[in-house]
């Protein structure tokens, strides 16, 4: 059967809003693959260990003071928290090279800081691929 013109537009702005979704997750995992590289660079251990905590950091609050400020980018601002909440695992394995050097306490720590930070972007997103995770 033929599709209204309202029907039209509305697969329409669903089709762009999966496509923009998509391109900030791609983003976002390329994002994380830089992190671990960084990890990887000449700079002074800690140095390399407070870059990528910042980075976990400006990523996830970003996201939270998008979402709150801006209704019109909540997707980006779910993509922005997803993406400090990917970083988790590799701040803690900057915490182990470079500032703990003991596996089990890093593993601890990044671990509550890690669940502590899902459960306040599940709560406070309300997203459900957060949820999911």
């Amino acid at each position: 059967y033929p599709q209204t013109p309202a029907e039209r537009q509305a697969r329409r702005e669903k089709r762009d809003r999966q496509n923009i979704n998509v391109t900030l997750y791609v983003a976002s995992l390329l994002l994380v693959a830089a992190a671990a590289l960084f990890i990887g660079t000449s700079l002074p251990p800690m140095l390399r260990f407070a870059g990528v905590c910042a980075v976990t950091a400006l990523f996830y609050g970003a996201g939270f003071a998008l979402y709150a400020r801006v209704p019109r980018l909540k997707p980006a601002a779910v993509a922005f928290t997803g993406t400090g909440l990917a970083l988790v695992p590799v701040t803690g394995l900057a915490l182990y090279n470079f500032a703990l050097h003991s596996g089990p306490a890093a593993w601890l720590i990044t671990s509550l800081i890690g669940t502590a930070a899902y459960v306040a972007a599940a709560v406070r997103l309300e997203s459900r691929v957060l949820v999911y995770l």
